[in-house]
């Protein structure tokens, strides 16, 4: 280092701060020409070679210390750095190749371990799990066999008894050809038809439970017609639907559809059966129309019913035009109402009300046109005179009025009219918005709710459990109705066989794990099937369950839930 550049240092140090007073170390006082000559001697002592001496104190200050410097001496000078800092082109750059090989050998590794450290651990503990499920089943199923209540047929008579065994034994082919279809997996059947035509062991019984059957028919053709619509894996998510996702919502649609026009049919068999009933005293001619048939079966049930005499009935085209809407036949009422347009005078916006309620595929008329239907509909109820109670129910079924009024119109004859009325009002989707105004909802829900609230007895005192059925039926209480029905003895047989036909067609809901539920038959508005069929088997084939094990195998329909794929052999090697 030149004596310049030591001299320029020198000059711009002086530049600098005086330094603190209290600084740790001390100040060098050296001059610059000292500086320079004890920088020269250092340098000379470092760039010397060693002496021998200097050489034979280190490899005794090494040795000393416990290190073999000629050893580490030949390692180091055995080294070769040529090429340390040269690069290097690798042969093999397949990275991905690497990558899975180092993958592959990773989890060999994993597996290893597993097999080793795990696996065993592992089924240990399922096969405790396995055990332990196995005796909590078996207790279940303990349980649920004391609960069996055998049939009474110490009052039955000998043509009784073999009735019921000659059912018995036909109902029992069916389901064995039922298991035997789905063995070979054919994609419809009749299964729901088949039992429906089984004749039921009291004639008595046989108008009702043929009307019940008629109903779970219309059900399940409309299930299947829906499936054919649907691809297989549209049909595995309509099992997984939320009770108010957009596809429930449309399948309660067109359930509930389903009910009122079952109810619509019923109906007009009934007009039918009266005029038929009646063909030698009404001469009715031969005119084959709808509307004049109607005409016909009002003059004689006003004749003959005290209860269709009314007062205050303005004209009969009021109730000719609900009769019309009760028989299912909208398009003809309309047609009738502008037909007769005259006879409707009274109320001059009727016409346009009507014609918006029967052109709408829902029957939603706007916000503003159901407020003046409801506006006239209080008119009505409320006014001086009172009103022609067909017109007035016409107006509430138009403009949805007074949903939550539970007070049955006069007009309303019977439960399967009451039925139809409540059904005609429901509306699964309310979205009537108009102007941040919104009108009042009535679902399929709110229906329930307050059917649910009228005991059961009242409706088996006027129709015996048939009629209950039916009324759960409508409202798409389906595991309900069936637990209902099972516990009457007399429609126990046939209750179990319907339990199936609707299971059959996805129309039941059901636990997730059957085996691990107790108490009743039903449990949070689903249906336990497997302990239904264990108690059927037990109840009328005590002595003969191995022969009627079929009922069994009904539960692989369901084999694609976990908890349903080995039920059948669990119930069979339990207690058979």
């Amino acid at each position: 280092m030149s004596n310049t550049l030591f001299e320029q240092l020198y000059e711009n140090s002086k530049r600098l701060l005086k330094p603190s007073t209290d600084r740790l170390l001390p100040t060098i006082e050296r001059g610059l020409s000292q500086l320079t000559i004890e920088t020269e001697k250092i340098t000379e002592r470092v760039a010397s070679r060693p002496t021998e001496a200097d050489i034979h104190h280190a490899h005794r200050f090494l040795a000393y210390l416990g290190v073999d410097s000629q050893k580490a001496t030949q390692t180091v000078s055995a080294l070769d750095t040529s090429k340390t800092f040269e690069l290097e082109n690798p042969n093999d750059t397949d990275i991905e190749s690497y990558i899975r090989n180092e993958q592959a050998k990773i989890i060999e590794r994993l597996r290893k371990e597993y097999a080793v450290e795990i696996q065993p651990h592992v089924e240990d503990e399922s096969k405790v799990q396995s055990e332990k499920r196995t005796e909590n089943e078996r207790t279940l199923l303990l349980s649920w066999k004391e609960k069996v209540v055998l049939p009474e047929t110490a009052l039955m008579t000998q043509k009784e008894k073999e009735t019921m065994k000659n059912l018995l034994w036909h109902y029992t082919t069916l389901v064995n050809r039922f298991n035997k279809a789905m063995e070979e997996k054919k994609e419809t059947l009749s299964i729901a038809r088949d039992f429906s035509t089984l004749s039921p062991p009291s004639k008595k019984s046989s108008i009702e439970e043929k009307d019940a059957w008629d109903l779970i028919l219309a059900y399940t053709e409309e299930e299947e017609g829906q499936k054919k619509k649907e691809d297989h894996q549209q049909q595995e998510k309509r099992t997984k639907y939320s009770e108010d996702s957009k596809e429930a919502i449309s399948i309660r649609q067109r359930l509930t559809h389903c009910s009122k026009a079952w109810l619509e049919k019923q109906f007009r068999d009934h007009v039918n059966t009266m005029l038929l009933k009646n063909v030698g005293t009404l001469k009715a001619g031969g005119n084959p129309s709808m509307e004049h048939r109607l005409k016909v079966y009002i003059d004689l049930m006003i004749n003959e019913n005290s209860r269709w005499a009314l007062e205050n009935i303005e004209t009969l085209a009021w109730a000719r035009v609900y009769l019309l809407l009760r028989c299912g036949k909208p398009r003809i009422a309309l047609r009738y109402a502008t037909e007769q347009q005259a006879q409707f005078s009274a109320e001059p916006r009727f016409l346009h009300y009507f014609t918006q309620y029967i052109d709408s595929p829902d029957g939603r008329l706007s916000v503003t046109t159901r407020e003046d239907i409801l506006m006239d509909y209080h008119r009505f109820e409320f006014g001086s005179a009172p009103a022609d109670p067909y017109k007035c129910l016409i107006y509430k079924i138009m403009g949805r009025c007074a949903l939550r009024n539970q007070k049955i119109p006069a007009v309303i004859f019977s439960l399967e009219d009451y039925l139809w009325l409540q059904l005609t009002l429901v509306q699964e989707v309310s979205e009537d918005y108009e102007l941040g105004r919104k009108v009042e909802t009535y679902t399929l829900k709110d229906f329930v709710d307050e059917l649910n609230k009228v005991n059961p007895t009242h409706f088996e005192a006027n129709g015996g459990s048939w009629k209950y059925f039916v009324v759960l039926l409508c409202s798409l209480q389906f595991e309900k109705a069936i637990v209902c029905l099972y516990s009457h003895q007399e429609t126990q047989i046939v209750a179990v066989h319907m339990a199936i036909a609707l299971a059959y067609h996805g129309l039941l809901r059901l636990p997730s794990a059957p085996l691990q539920e107790d108490g009743s038959f039903l449990h949070q508005n689903r249906l336990n099937l497997a302990h239904l069929i264990f108690d059927y088997v037990h109840t009328y084939t005590p002595q003969k369950v191995a022969d009627l094990v079929g009922y069994y195998d009904v539960l692989s329909m369901f084999a694609h839930k976990p908890a349903y794929r080995n039920i059948a052999k669990t119930l069979q090697q339990q207690l058979v």
